[in-house]
């Protein structure tokens, strides 16, 4: 069987039926019968733990929808390939070694401008590494090495932002891909340099109501969101009479956090707006229901 160029052959777990990691997923391919078709899988010896699996495994990757099929072979698209494991399939984890590499990211220019970009660095120890990747599995020489899950989200996100046009990297956009990319930098223990590691953006999940009461039993209300400190969020929000698709707030320890809203959240805040100072029948009638004031 002929390799194609720019594909790496992770095995062969089946005489003539190899498995390769090309630039848009996994692939099983053989140049004398369907790798699809588990009755002609069984008829070839099985060299691995994989190829012994790969008749059985077949049908239950194709019913998960986690694999297609086109020409006879077989794909796996990354983002498939390496939640496997969350579906119980652990058939391809002896296929090469888990790379044991540490990771550290860093960023270049403006948050939120054109010219901002991340970089990252693979270290074995002390010493700087420098690895070719496809998909979820990386290149050391002629040795192959496996990234876990987050480890590829997390590579894939920088390498997808890096690669937008310059407009595309403005704007609120950038925030939410920063919270994105800090969160799965901490999640793999990365080290992040100053700025990611000083800088917060929280996406929130959910904004709640927070209502305060004022002299003469009058009523405003206010968003409240875990994490925030009650008295920031109330300060920025009264403070205008828009509603603002980020906030920058102090986060109570002498930082400072940012906070990106979606478009639902934003009109939810929008409705809070109207509530500010109510007394006697208007305050009674926003009382009747608060939920529509929050996105809980």
């Amino acid at each position: 069987m002929e390799q194609k160029k720019n594909t790496w052959l992770l095995a062969e777990p089946l005489e003539r039926v190899r498995l390769f990691a090309e630039a848009d997923g996994v692939w099983l391919r053989s140049d004398d019968l369907d790798a699809a078709n588990p009755k002609t899988l069984r008829s070839r010896p099985a060299s691995s733990r994989l190829g012994r699996l790969l008749p059985s495994l077949m049908p239950h990757l194709f019913e998960l929808e986690l694999a297609g099929t086109e020409g006879g072979a077989v794909q796996i698209p990354y983002a498939d390939f390496v939640a496997l494991t969350s579906h119980g399939i652990d058939a391809f984890d002896e296929v090469v070694p888990w790379a044991p590499f540490a990771l550290e990211i860093g960023s270049t220019g403006t948050l939120g401008r054109e010219d901002f970009g991340y970089f990252y660095r693979h270290y074995s120890g002390t010493q700087i590494v420098y690895l070719k990747r496809s998909g979820c599995f990386v290149r050391r020489g002629d040795k192959l090495y496996r990234l876990d899950n987050q480890t590829f989200q997390l590579v894939e996100a920088i390498d997808d932002f890096n690669s937008l046009p310059a407009e595309k990297k403005a704007g609120v956009g950038a925030f939410v891909e920063f919270a994105k990319i800090k969160g799965l930098g901490e999640g793999v223990g990365a080290r992040l340099d100053r700025f990611l590691a000083n800088e917060r953006v929280l996406v929130p999940n959910r904004v709640g109501l927070d209502l305060i009461v004022e002299d003469g039993n009058r009523i405003t209300f206010a968003p409240k969101i875990d994490g925030i400190p009650a008295e920031s969020m109330r300060a920025a929000f009264l403070a205008s009479d828009d509603v603002d698709e980020i906030y920058a707030l102090d986060d109570g320890h002498g930082g400072r956090i940012r906070v990106v809203l979606e478009e639902d959240q934003r009109e939810c805040l929008r409705r809070m707006q109207r509530v500010r100072h109510l007394a006697g029948v208007d305050r009674a009638e926003v009382l009747r229901a608060p939920t529509q004031f929050s996105t809980e």
